[in-house]
C-alpha cells in the first residue's frame, strides 16, 4: 500500500511540476485549464471533459488536448491520477473527523509523530542540493533579508528572522497592518533578498508582498508546498516542504527542519562574522542577566566552539 500511495503522489508531483513549468507559455485557454487543475484538482477528478469544458467556458476537445499535453493519454488518465490520490487530502473538516476516530491518546500521538517524520523525509526529497545551496547563497550574501509569512505562518518568519540576528545578519519580518506597507517595501533594495512562507490555501497578502519584493529587484526564496505555488512565479529559488497532518492544520515540522539547514548554512557561510556575533550575543546575555540558567553561558560557549570546530 505504502509503495502504492508513493507512485501516486509521485505522479501528481510530476504533473504540477510539468504544468508549473509550462505554464508561461500556455495559451490563455490553457491557462485556465492549469488554474483549476491547480486550485481545485479534486473537484476536477469528478467532472467530465465536457463539464469541465463546460463550466469554463471551453470545448471538450479542448480540455483533451490539454490533459495530452501532459504526457498523459487523455482526460481520463488526469481523472484516475487525481481520484487515486484523494485518500491523502482532505477538507479541513473531513480530516478533523477522520482525527477524532484515533482509538486513543497514545494512538492519536504516534500517528501524530509518524506524520511528522514523514514530512521530514518528503522535505528531504523535495529539497534539491543545489536549489538549497543557492537559497543559502542568496541570504548569506544579502545585505538585509526581509520575511513576509502571515497568518500562522508569522511565527515562522519571526523565528528564521530571531536567528539570523542571532548570527548577526540584519533582517525585517514584514507585516501589512502595522505601520505603513508601503514604507516598509521602500526599505527593500536591489542587494537584499526576501523569503516569502505560505502553504496552501495561500494568503494573499503575502503573495502581493513577495511580488513587491521581487519588483524591487531583491533576490527572492520561497519556502512553500509546491512548485505550482503562487510564490514560486516570483522566486528565484523556490524549496518545497512536507506540510500533510492528519488534523484540521498543516504541519511546520518539515519547514522548520529547512530553516534550520538554512540557518546553519548561512551561519558557516560567513564564519568570522558568525562566531563574532555569537560571541557579543553572550557577552550581552552575561553582563543582562537573561536567562535563570546559571549555566547557560558556558554552555552557549561550549556550542560556539562546536560551530567553529566544523570550520576547522
Amino acid at each position: 500500500m505504502l509503495v502504492a500511495e508513493t507512485a501516486t503522489n509521485a505522479k501528481l508531483e510530476t504533473l504540477l511540476a510539468r504544468v508549473r513549468k509550462r505554464y508561461p507559455r500556455m495559451s490563455p485557454a490553457y491557462r485556465r485549464l492549469a488554474d483549476y487543475f491547480v486550485e481545485r484538482p479534486y473537484e476536477l477528478a469528478f467532472l467530465s471533459a465536457a463539464d469541465l469544458g463546460r463550466s469554463l467556458r471551453l470545448s471538450a476537445a479542448t480540455v483533451v488536448r490539454f490533459a495530452e499535453s501532459l504526457g498523459l493519454r487523455g482526460y481520463s488518465d488526469l481523472r484516475a491520477i487525481l481520484r487515486a490520490g484523494l485518500r491523502h487530502e482532505f477538507s479541513t473538516v473531513v480530516r478533523l473527523e477522520r482525527t477524532s476516530r484515533a482509538s486513543g491518546g497514545e494512538s492519536l500521538l504516534r500517528r501524530s509523530l509518524g506524520a511528522d517524520i514523514a514530512n521530514l523525509e518528503r522535505t528531504g526529497e523535495l529539497v534539491a542540493d543545489p536549489a538549497f545551496q543557492r537559497a543559502v547563497d542568496i541570504l548569506s550574501k544579502a545585505r538585509v533579508v526581509h520575511f513576509v509569512g502571515l497568518r500562522s505562518t508569522l511565527g515562522l518568519a519571526h523565528v528564521f528572522s530571531f536567528y539570523l540576528d542571532m548570527i548577526g545578519r540584519p533582517t525585517r519580518v514584514i507585516v501589512p497592518g502595522v505601520g505603513d506597507l508601503v514604507e516598509q517595501l521602500l526599505g527593500v533594495r536591489p542587494e537584499d533578498a526576501g523569503v516569502a512562507i505560505s502553504f496552501r490555501r495561500y494568503t494573499r497578502q503575502t503573495v502581493e508582498v513577495f511580488r513587491e519584493v521581487e519588483r524591487a529587484g531583491a533576490s527572492t526564496v520561497a519556502i512553500t508546498d509546491s512548485e505550482l505555488s503562487p510564490l514560486a512565479e516570483f522566486a528565484d529559488v523556490c524549496l518545497c516542504v512536507g506540510v500533510r497532518f492528519p488534523s484540521f492544520f498543516e504541519s511546520f515540522v518539515g519547514a522548520l527542519g529547512l530553516i534550520n539547514g538554512l540557518l546553519t548554512g548561512i551561519a558557516l557561510a560567513r564564519p568570522r562574522e558568525t562566531r563574532e556575533a555569537l560571541r557579543r550575543r553572550e557577552a550581552a546575555w552575561a553582563q543582562a542577566n537573561t536567562y535563570l540558567d546559571g549555566a547557560f553561558p558556558g554552555g552557549f560557549r561550549t556550542r560556539v566552539e562546536a560551530f567553529e570546530a566544523i570550520r576547522s
